[in-house]
């Protein structure tokens, strides 16, 4: 293949003590090809179908002698359907990777001209007589131009690195076919991409385009080309369609300079080419040598010929000719392979435009298949920002007889209401999804899509939206009947204070030696360097940070032994230029880094701080760098830098070195650099982050949606908590407080100090509360808050619980005296660094939120109604006994279980003694406990209305004889196994968590094993009861799924 073009770009500028080398590098493009066959014949069915046809061609071009006619013809023999799709990224149409109709109209004419024969200079056959028009019908009939403009925005990693061939990186190129494909059969396809492998054609030797031979699969059809390279006079896609008609490279065989291919049989060696002379691939090392070669070839021992060395298919940059034989093989291309020969079928309208006949069947399509937006605020509502996006569905052809009327259907991953709104009728308030495309009209009808910005933190989501279609003819299409809308979130976590971070300060690619390392002029050198404020934000430094490290870029070492007595100091400084005139060096510095002994090396050196330096965010920033070695070395290294705004007249870099120089007291200094040169300088440093809230305060309000994981902060940025619903719940609008402040502990319920909770105590208020939640908690403590709980209780905050308490009370309303027992529950709490504080997170299930806190409360206390609860286990029974001071204003009793301590739910209800009042004793059976700790507790309702709880009481029933069931979460069969064989009848029973009957098996003959069948359950929590013919009672837990 030729190179089709040169262009000389920017030149590299290497600044050497003043002596300039310029280096220039030339454009040129090859093609992919061999790497995109010899990929494709991996496969097994690819290689058959390969080999089969080259033999059919064979046979065909045999027995058609008349395809070998070379001379002119009175015109073409096959016009193929072209649509070419601009893959861009959003830029404006005549940019680089958007180009112009007019652009793409050229480079088809001159295609055109190359397969014709007219292009001046043309050699060899001519005329092939195969010619390209870009389509007027598209598949869905509407008027087309044959360019198809695609926004390929939305697919990771294509705005920068295009297409991948020969890389690791970039978009694969079946990816961006299946993204915009027109039918094969109807179509030959061009893509037009911004990038291969990451380069765009302008400088460089890079893949300018490829192409597959002719191929039954879609994927691999069509030739994917460079936007630069699709133009006028490049020859690319010339060369291109010739693969695309069955072509190989003339030197096909060959992949060295030195190695010429096999050629014991044209028709079955090399090119398959038989007026080609076997050559070898001009190239060495990857190095490709676009030469027209004239001298011998090693291959035929005879002068190279023009119909390889000036071949389309070849890498030379004089290509003026197919061959013959080329031609022949072009021909018999078209006449054998399904996908060419169907192109140019007279059933394919592609070349008919849509107000000819036959008519065309209205088709339906969305304007787009995929984009991606990312959440943006335009406007708010409630606690959330949004913005609307507008999308368009066209008609081919008019609808007749009958209004079209579409109805938009959305699935996805994103949640409608709260990720996302759609609306046909402009009103998201009465919303509609009905679109009407009038009798007799061809007008687009559009819809608008809302994507609210919450705060979640989530990955990106998908709105997708597809259709069906009534009251006409009008069908749904085949170019985009469904449109994906992906979201991008651009929420993220806290950052963490102290957060490593680096930026660079580096503009340009100027080497100079810097006295600071030359150690063949100087024996110690004291240099400083002056980085000013406004090149440390547009850095991306932020103010107020710890610099950890800088570093320094050695562009060539030439030192031979180390530097000794190395420091490094900083400062802020109001300072602006350290020479002019006069020198004007800091004195007021830090140091943060000394070495006895440094030696250089080739690249970035990183010097590591003793200890932080903290950058004001306003002060320029000084550094001073000095070494003592006592005597002179060998050698001054280079160092990467750049050329500042500080003018001609101004230097940033001093030196001193005279002989009472001294790297511990200020100096006299007499050296600068060249004006405005200075170091490139990378600095590695600690986010200040979000740090920890501490006071009385509240978040912002945050919209807290189904499954959404939201962090609560400040105004000013302050991190209090995390929330992650677990539930489809939509809570709508949400904050958290900090209700009580302090480093130390508070009395809870009872005056143990060893019960007490941290000082600091939060409530979470959302607009849209619920009984039945499901959410992980995660509560924000400094480092003092916990060490003062600590201190005060004597607990290790590895058993620490979070608190919770609910009923309109919060954690502060809780005391000895009013312990609002009914009102609290608590979850063991994991525990978590945050830089030098502390994250605790516990999981909550089935309630609400309300108010929340840290610590370990203890037991229950009894409410004063109850003067003892206790519990027992019996004979695998748990009694349950209590006694309250009065029965007096008390309606009735009933017994509470749970298996988790959290949710409880009713086992039975026990009535009040009518016996003299000293009959306040009670007691309680449970006849079937569960398997594993079971917790009890009373629940107390007075005639008032009024309710109270005993303290809980928890029994642990082991699990009874050998019975197991599998699997256990389980979908469709429940199996229950006995690990010793009974011939005993065993009754199974399956009950709901709350206990009602759902199921009842009897196995008269257990065996080992029964099954159970459950695929008709809800989905839930469940109890089997197994009762055994020895009366025994097992029951077990499972959850169907």
């Amino acid at each position: 293949m030729p190179v089709f073009y040169k262009r000389i770009i920017a030149p590299i500028i290497i600044i050497v003590l003043s002596t300039l080398q310029f280096h220039f590098l030339q454009a040129q493009d090859i093609c992919g090809f061999d790497k995109y066959q010899n990929d494709l014949m991996k496969d097994p069915q690819y290689k058959a179908f390969v080999m089969e046809k080259n033999a059919q061609m064979q046979t065909y071009i045999a027995t058609h002698p008349n395809l070998k006619i070379s001379q002119r013809s009175a015109g073409p023999l096959y016009v193929i359907p072209v649509v070419v799709h601009i893959v861009h990224t959003g830029e404006a149409i005549g940019s680089l990777y958007n180009p112009g109709d007019d652009q793409i109209k050229a480079a088809i004419d001159y295609l055109n001209s190359v397969y014709n024969g007219s292009l001046p200079g043309i050699e060899g056959v001519g005329d092939v007589q195969i010619q390209f028009e870009l389509a007027k019908r598209s598949p869905d009939c509407n008027t087309t131009n044959g360019i198809d403009r695609v926004n390929a925005s939305s697919i990771p990693d294509y705005a920068t690195y295009g297409v991948v061939r020969n890389t690791s990186s970039g978009v694969p190129a079946n990816q961006i076919k299946d993204y915009c494909r027109w039918n094969t059969d109807n179509y030959y396809n061009i893509y037009v991409v911004n990038k291969i492998d990451g380069k765009d054609g302008t400088s460089g030797q890079y893949t300018g385009a490829f192409a597959a031979l002719p191929s039954i699969t879609p994927a691999y059809d069509g030739t994917i080309i460079l936007a630069n390279v699709m133009r006028s006079g490049n020859k690319a896609l010339s060369h291109e369609i010739g693969h695309s008609l069955d072509l190989y490279h003339p030197f096909e065989g060959s992949s060295q300079y030195n190695q010429c291919p096999a050629n014991n049989d044209c028709t079955k060696d090399g090119d398959f080419i038989c007026d080609t002379d076997p050559i070898t691939f001009n190239q060495n090392n990857g190095v490709i040598d676009f030469t027209c070669r004239t001298n011998t070839n090693s291959c035929t021992g005879k002068p190279y010929s023009i119909n390889t060395e000036h071949n389309f298919m070849n890498y030379t940059n004089c290509a003026t000719l197919f061959t013959a034989d080329q031609k022949t093989r072009m021909l018999a291309a078209m006449a054998t392979y399904p996908t060419r020969a169907n192109l140019v079928a007279k059933t394919n309208m592609a070349l008919v435009p849509t107000n000819a006949t036959p008519a065309c069947t209205p088709k339906i399509n969305f304007e787009i298949k995929e984009t991606l937006i990312p959440e943006a605020t335009s406007a708010t509502l409630d606690c959330r920002g949004y913005k609307d996006y507008t999308f368009n569905m066209s008609i081919g052809s008019a609808p007749v007889g009958a209004d079209a009327v579409v109805h938009l259907n959305v699935s996805g991953t994103a949640y409608a209401k709260a990720d996302f709104d759609l609306t046909t009728n402009g009103d998201f308030s009465n919303p509609s999804t009905a679109l009407t495309f009038p009798v007799g009209s061809i007008a687009a009808r559009s819809f608008t899509v809302r994507v609210y910005d919450d705060k979640a933190n989530e990955p990106t989501e998908s709105v997708i939206i597809s259709f069906s279609v009534s009251g006409s003819g009008a069908v749904k299409g085949e170019l985009a009947p469904t449109l994906t809308i992906n979201i991008a979130d651009n929420d993220s976590p806290p950052i963490m204070p102290g957060t490593p971070a680096s930026s660079s300060i580096e503009n340009g690619l100027t080497s100079f030696g810097l006295r600071t390392f030359n150690q063949t002029t100087y024996s110690k050198v004291k240099s400083q360097l002056l980085y000013t404020a406004s090149e440390l934000t547009a850095a991306g430094i932020p103010a107020n940070v710890s610099i950890n490290s800088i570093s320094l870029n050695i562009q060539q070492k030439n030192t031979t032994a180390p530097f000794t007595d190395f420091t490094i100091k900083l400062t802020n400084t109001s300072t602006t230029f350290l020479s002019d005139a006069t020198k004007h060096p800091f004195t007021a510095l830090t140091t943060v880094k000394t070495y006895n002994s440094y030696s250089t090396s080739a690249g970035w050196n990183e010097f590591t701080f003793d200890i932080p330096f903290v950058w004001d965010g306003v002060s320029n920033l000084g550094i001073e760098i000095c070494w003592d070695n006592g005597t002179t070395g060998s050698g001054s290294d280079y160092v990467l830098g750049y050329l500042d705004d500080g003018g001609a007249a101004y230097s940033n870099v001093i030196f001193s070195n005279g002989p009472t120089m001294n790297c511990a007291t200020p100096s006299s200094f007499t050296g600068a650099t060249s004006p405005g040169y200075k170091p490139n300088l990378k600095i590695t440093y600690g986010l200040p982050g979000n740090t920890v809230a501490t006071a009385i305060s509240t978040s912002q309000t945050e919209y807290l949606g189904p499954y959404a994981d939201v962090y609560f902060v400040s105004a000013a940025g302050t991190v209090l908590a995390r929330v992650k619903n677990l539930t489809d719940h939509d809570y709508g609008c949400t904050s958290v407080s900090i209700d009580r402040q302090g480093t130390n502990a508070s009395k809870f319920w009872d005056t143990d100090p060893s019960h007490y909770l941290a000082d600091k105590t939060f409530k979470i208020i959302p607009s849209n509360n619920t009984p039945n939640g499901s959410y992980l908690v995660s509560l924000y403590y400094k480092n003092g808050e916990i060490n003062g709980w600590r201190t005060t209780t004597s607990q290790n905050l590895d058993n620490a619980q979070i608190v919770k308490v609910s009923n309109g009370y919060y954690v502060p309303d809780v005391a000895p005296a009013s312990p609002h027992s009914s009102s609290v529950s608590y979850v063991n709490a994991t525990n978590s660094q945050y830089a030098s504080d502390f994250i605790v997170s516990g999981n909550f299930s089935n309630t609400g939120f309300s108010g929340f806190g840290l610590g370990i409360p203890g037991v229950t206390p009894l409410p004063i109604d109850f003067l003892s609860f206790k519990g027992a286990a019996n004979n695998n029974k748990a009694i349950l006994d209590w006694q309250v001071a009065t029965n007096k204003g008390i309606s009735l009793f009933e017994v509470e279980r749970s298996d988790n301590g959290m949710n409880y739910s009713k086992l039975g209800t026990v009535s009040v003694s009518q016996l003299p009042e000293m009959s306040n004793h009670y007691v309680f059976t449970d006849n079937d406990p569960l398997e594993g700790n079971n917790y009890y507790r009373i629940k107390e309702i007075e005639l008032n209305g009024h309710i109270s709880y005993s303290k809980v009481v928890t029994l642990n029933f082991a699990e009874q004889d050998n019975f197991t069931i599998y699997p256990n979460p389980v979908q469709s069969m429940l199996i229950v196994e006995c690990n010793k064989e009974t011939s005993k009848a065993v009754m199974a029973t399956i009950f709901s968590i709350d206990g009602k009957l759902i199921k009842q098996i009897k196995a008269s003959n257990f065996g080992k094993k029964m099954n159970v069948d459950v695929v008709n359950l809800a989905a839930g929590q469940y109890i089997l009861r197994l009762v055994p013919g020895d009366g025994k009672v097992v029951n077990m837990k499972f959850i169907k799924q």
